[in-house]
């Protein structure tokens, strides 16, 4: 193969590189530009993962969605009134239940919020926890999550809605609502019962 051949295909590999690259900038400053919250986009994107069982069409798909998402989180200078209120002093919300906001397939998750303990269904399982629960700041976080070991279907769900659950650092009361953050990441919205 001639020498030429290869330079030239770098070269077009390198361009085509750069225009994907300056069409995802462009969409970003777009999306900025017309103040799309990037809250909701984070929190839409970051539900899709954790509450769907994907395909490998799927799993592409996304993959090219986070290229677009990174560009645009990156670019992104506006935030909702929730995102704003994460670290102020928020309601007690100690004595109150909820239940998780978003469809997922099956039993909806419920969080139970005691005095310094969490109880509720995962969707599958009865769990428990502790809780440190400081209203003054809006720090909301658990430990030592345990549950009953019930089998059923789609544990994917319970097992993300977990995981979450031990993520969770900050959280704002919006009237019926609520938001629990890890730091300024929306991870679960529940309304109350």
């Amino acid at each position: 193969m001639p020498p030429n051949f290869v330079l030239n295909s770098n070269l077009k590999s390198k361009a085509s590189f750069t225009r994907m690259l300056f069409f995802v900038a462009l969409i970003a400053f777009v999306l900025a530009h017309f103040k799309i919250i990037c809250l909701n986009l984070t929190y839409k994107i970051y539900r899709m993962k954790a509450f769907q069982n994907f395909s490998a069409f799927q799993v592409v798909r996304n993959i090219s969605l986070a290229v677009a998402f990174s560009a645009t989180v990156a670019s992104c200078t506006t935030m909702s009134s929730s995102r704003s209120k994460v670290g102020t002093s928020q309601a007690n919300i100690t004595n109150t239940k909820w239940t998780l906001a978003d469809d997922v397939k099956g039993k909806k998750p419920t969080l139970n919020i005691e005095s310094a303990r969490i109880t509720g269904n995962g969707g599958c399982n009865s769990y428990f926890g502790d809780l440190m629960l400081e209203p003054t700041v809006g720090n909301f976080s658990t430990k030592n999550i345990g549950s009953t070991k019930m089998a059923c279907e789609n544990m994917s769900v319970e097992s993300n809605f977990f995981s979450m659950l031990g993520e969770t650092t900050k959280y704002v009361v919006n009237g019926n609502t609520l938001e629990l953050y890890k730091d300024n990441l929306l991870l679960l919205k529940f309304t109350k019962q």
